[in-house]
């Protein structure tokens, strides 16, 4: 088993009526990807220990929210107002940032980045190696879009 990185605190908030708590780290967690995140930081919220793994470099930062089945795993980082719901499961050196919403049985592997105002990858999505999807986007199905792809819709 690894060894702890975080800490559920006593501040909590209901969010789709979900009690969430917020993460506080009690180890240095240095990605090679991002600024030091410092023990005794504050991150984000989760629901369960079951969100956020111990292992690895992964991290929910700011106000982003994770709960339910969803899983934070290997380097991957959830950040700024996004929300990662369902059975959705990130991974590898991934990034949801901004106020994107992952849910269903979505993937995001490898070096993906998903960051927009109102992007929202769901039902059994999967976004890999080096994709980015980004603006105002949605992607809604079971086609994988992967090897350095770029794709950016933006809804009119």
């Amino acid at each position: 088993m690894s060894q702890l990185k975080y800490l559920l605190t006593n501040e909590s908030i209901t969010f789709k009526r979900v009690k969430l708590r917020r993460i506080r780290a009690v180890k240095d967690i240095r990605p090679d990807f991002d600024d030091l995140i410092q023990s005794g930081c504050l991150g984000g919220w989760i629901e369960s220990e079951e969100n956020l793994s111990h292992a690895g470099l992964c991290w929910v930062h700011a106000d982003a929210k994770v709960y339910g089945k969803a899983r934070v795993s290997g380097d991957a980082r959830v950040t700024d107002q996004a929300v990662f719901c369902g059975n959705a499961m990130i991974s590898g050196q991934a990034l949801v940032a901004g106020q994107s919403r992952i849910s269903g049985n979505a993937r995001i592997t490898g070096l993906a980045k998903i960051d927009g105002k109102q992007v929202s990858v769901a039902g059994r999505a999967w976004v890999g190696d080096y994709a980015q999807v980004r603006g105002s986007a949605g992607q809604r199905s079971a086609a994988p879009q992967c090897s350095k792809a770029k794709w950016s819709w933006v809804a009119r």
